[in-house]
């Protein structure tokens, strides 16, 4: 299966951009990660494999990955269920929703690359766009669209992403979902991310993201809006209790591990930022 993820992956790359060029993709759909029987996609982002109720993570317990790695942070799967169950289960609907609104689109870019397989010397760029997105018949962004770029977000680029095995990994990108749920605006500001993307022929793509959650910019953002009073009661102790990084001197962690799901399209941009054309 990895060997013909490679050629995929290769024929993507060939098919989709020359050489010097960028490849553009935008996220068209998202789940927030859950956990099944201590299972979950992720990363170890703190190089931890911390126990429940240990010394380390603040005695947040790690998840293992479907392929045995140990060590997995994804505290806010802890918390889904618990989300699920009240109005905030609309969190990921509407994400979506202003998806193909084109009010949240988020755009990566992959240059640089010599070996469509193997190349440890890749760029990772990721920009916000807009437009008015053409949504097929599955509710989802049509592959091939060309989007605006939105020139007040600056553009972050990492420049030790890698490929490996037809597949790009990258650490170090800092992204931000805007959400508008009912009259709340709360941002999923994740820093230190790591993300993982298989591409398909069509240059479009699946993958995850794991960093870090600055749960607050959450909890800032449905303050002073009509959320059900229970609901604005438990979200600061669900985070607060389950957050798991970023320790600080009285032992509390300030920031929540989280793992989002992607599928994305091959995009382009009409002004793609200056030396990624």
């Amino acid at each position: 299966m990895k060997r013909t993820l490679c050629i995929v992956l290769g024929l993507a790359l060939s098919a989709c951009s020359s050489p010097g060029e960028t490849q553009w993709g935008a996220v068209s759909f998202l789940t927030l990660g859950r956990e099944v029987d201590g299972i979950s996609l992720g990363y170890d982002l703190d190089g931890l494999d911390s126990e429940e109720d240990g010394s380390d993570g603040c005695g947040i317990g790690d998840y293992e990955s479907p392929d045995g790695a140990t060590g997995v942070d994804n505290a806010l799967a802890r918390v889904m269920p618990a989300l699920d169950a009240t109005e905030a289960s609309a969190l990921e609907p509407l994400i979506n929703q202003n998806i193909n609104l084109g009010e949240v689109l988020m755009i990566f870019g992959l240059s640089g690359v010599d070996d469509p397989l193997n190349d440890d010397e890749v760029s990772v760029t990721f920009v916000r766009g807009f437009g008015a997105p053409i949504v097929g018949s599955d509710g989802l962004l049509v592959s091939g669209q060309t989007f605006e770029r939105d020139t007040d977000t600056e553009p972050v680029t990492v420049d030790s992403a890698s490929l490996v095995d037809g597949v790009l990994e990258a650490s170090g990108v800092a992204v931000e979902f805007p959400i508008e749920i009912f009259d709340a605006s709360p941002v999923l500001d994740i820093e230190n991310v790591s993300l993982h993307f298989e591409y398909d022929e069509r240059g479009d793509f699946k993958g995850y993201l794991g960093g870090a959650l600055n749960y607050q910019r959450i909890l800032d953002g449905v303050a002073d809006a009509n959320v059900d009073a229970a609901l604005l009661s438990t979200l600061p102790v669900l985070f607060e209790n389950n957050a798991d990084l970023d320790s600080e001197e009285d032992g509390r962690c300030s920031r929540m591990s989280a793992t989002i799901e992607v599928d994305g399209v091959n995009a382009h941009l009409f002004e793609p930022p200056e030396g990624l054309e």
